[in-house]
Order: structure tokens, then C-alpha cells, then sequence
């Protein structure tokens, strides 16, 4: 499976090894189809790191409330709803996940620059044994 840090960072020279293998029609699509997956999942995740942050700041203010011996019903409440749209969006990234990994599963590996391009028909027999 390739790494997403690497296919983020180096998509071109992905899509030239499907020109290479003469699979880019096939996998060109799949390779945009990654790229957008990539970044929904990470503005996915930045707004769950933002809600939690929120709730992390909620749950200190509720702590000085109780600590004061003051209400924080309110408080306890608007962090409870945080914490179950964390869950929400948690949940939604998930198959967004999933897709995504099932696609770099099916991209096939980078070919060494010496490999003839083309299919396995194109291959050159350099030694053979028995």
C-alpha cells in the first residue's frame, strides 16, 4: 500500500509510473479520486481537532465553575453537544477512510526507471534458469 505522505508529495511521478505501465486511463481516475479523498479526510480531521479543542476549553471552564461553587449546567451541556458533534464527524470521516485505503490497495507499485515501459509482454529476458 502506498504511504499518503508519499502519494501527496509525489503524485506526478506516481501518474508517470501508470504512463509507464500503460495504465494511466485506468488509474489516473483513481488517482484523483485519491487526491480529493486526501483532502476531504484532512479538512475532516482539522475540524474534529478544532472541536475537540473547543471541548478541551469547555471542560476548564467547567472545572473553575465547579471549583468556584457556581453553576456550570450550561456549560456542561454546550460540551456535551461538542462532544457529540466530534462523534458525528467522527463517524462521517470513517468511510472516507475506508474508500481511501481500498484505493491504495489497488494502485499498483512504482516500476525501477530501467523497467521497459508497458505490460509484462514488454519485459526482456535477461537470463532464465532450467
Amino acid at each position: 500500500m502506498h504511504d499518503l505522505r508519499t502519494l501527496r508529495d509525489q503524485i506526478g511521478q506516481l501518474r508517470e509510473a501508470m504512463r509507464r505501465r500503460g495504465q494511466l486511463d485506468t488509474f489516473g481516475k483513481v488517482l484523483d479520486e485519491v487526491e480529493s479523498l486526501d483532502r476531504a479526510r484532512r479538512q475532516a480531521i482539522q475540524a474534529v481537532e478544532e472541536l475537540k479543542a473547543k471541548r478541551n476549553a469547555a471542560t476548564q471552564e467547567i472545572a473553575k465553575l465547579k471549583a468556584a461553587k457556581q453553576d456550570a449546567a450550561p456549560q456542561m451541556l454546550a460540551a456535551r453537544a461538542v462532544g457529540d458533534e466530534i462523534a458525528a464527524q467522527e463517524a462521517a470521516l470513517a468511510p472516507t477512510e475506508t474508500r481511501l485505503t481500498e484505493l491504495l490497495l489497488g494502485i499498483p507499485n512504482v516500476t525501477l526507471p530501467d523497467v521497459p515501459e508497458g505490460d509484462e509482454t514488454h519485459n526482456q529476458v535477461v537470463r532464465s534458469w532450467g
